[in-house]
């Protein structure tokens, strides 16, 4: 049986790490915010959020 990979999954095989990917879908579906916000959204460290570079 095959499964279609998730969104995250098919970004990591791209080069993106895992927080660079839940950061990315993020902004994606919810449009820009700051980065402290997507950090709390997502239940991340702020600073490791401003690292991700988006």
């Amino acid at each position: 049986m095959f499964t279609e990979p998730k969104a995250d999954e098919i970004l990591i095989k791209i080069g993106f790490t895992q927080l660079e990917s839940e950061v990315y879908l993020y902004l994606l579906t919810e449009g820009a915010h700051t980065g402290y916000a997507v950090a709390k959204a997502i239940g991340k460290a702020v600073a490791n959020v401003y690292k991700s570079r988006f």
